[in-house]
């Protein structure tokens, strides 16, 4: 029994540490970023107002802004990166509003408004969407709850039923009862439900390998430099989205929508 107690009060100092690790996620200055997303959203709200090379400027202004809490403040927020996506789609940079949008698309996966947007982006370049992933489909009939919450809520659920389950082990060392048991196990599928539905979202946000074009348009080519030949003869656009394959100093060799497999330059391009 002894050795039991040892074990339990061994993990819940691990867990203690993890947790006094794990602040950085509620470090943000709350009143510095509440401060910076109101002056970014009336700003956003004045370019509606404005046309022409004005507007452009004023939502650029607001990108900026928006940019800035996610650069300096250090803010994972899905929400703030579809208001960045908007800014450039207002201001008739659809490459970047592509690039945010993709990576909103991450963190509220179920955000309906998102999908609409970045849908009309697409339809505004005449791109065609990515392939969905072959787990896609199988994710959002089973983890409803995926789509339902988004990524920075899931992980806090997730680590909120991780020390659930071990309080709930710690309590069987000294009952047994049945309806403790029935806990457990109830504390189990949950900790599975809401683990990887977060573990999915982590595995997509640091492994899967996507990019943009950003600029205003590249040449594909067939190699990693300049004296390669072109594979198209129009360059791709602002907003052209693909797969990451491998990299070679200034040059990324991608895989496009259509299976093409080319090298485009790393400064026209940016990774999700």
């Amino acid at each position: 029994m002894m050795n039991r107690k040892t074990s339990i009060l061994g993990t819940w100092i691990v867990l203690g540490f993890w947790l006094l690790n794990f602040q950085w996620v509620f470090a943000v200055d709350s009143i510095e970023a509440k401060r910076i997303f109101s002056e970014a959203q009336s700003t956003f709200s004045e370019g509606l107002n404005k046309i022409g090379a004005e507007k452009q400027l004023t939502m650029l202004k607001a990108a900026n802004q928006f940019e800035y809490m996610v650069n300096t403040l250090n803010i994972e927020n899905g929400y703030l990166y579809f208001n960045i996506g908007n800014a450039y789609y207002e201001a008739g940079d659809l490459g970047k509003a592509i690039l945010n949008y993709r990576i909103a698309e991450r963190l509220i996966p179920g955000y309906m408004d998102l999908g609409h947007n970045l849908d009309q982006a697409r339809a505004d370049l005449n791109l065609p969407a990515p392939e969905k992933s072959w787990y896609a489909d199988i994710i959002k009939g089973i983890f409803f709850w995926h789509y339902m919450i988004d990524y920075a809520n899931r992980r806090l659920v997730f680590l909120c039923l991780f020390v659930l389950l071990w309080l709930v082990l710690t309590i069987m060392i000294f009952q047994r009862h049945t309806l403790i048991k029935a806990g457990l196990i109830f504390v189990l599928l949950l900790n599975f439900a809401f683990g990887s539905s977060y573990l999915i979202s982590l595995y997509e946000i640091k492994f899967v390998h996507a990019g943009v074009v950003t600029a205003k348009t590249t040449f594909a080519r067939r190699g990693p430099g300049l004296s390669y030949e072109k594979l198209f003869e129009q360059p791709l656009p602002g907003g052209t989205e693909f797969n990451i394959v491998d990299d070679q100093e200034d040059w990324w060799k991608v895989q496009l929508p259509g299976g093409e497999m080319v090298w485009l330059k790393k400064e026209d391009i940016w990774k999700i």
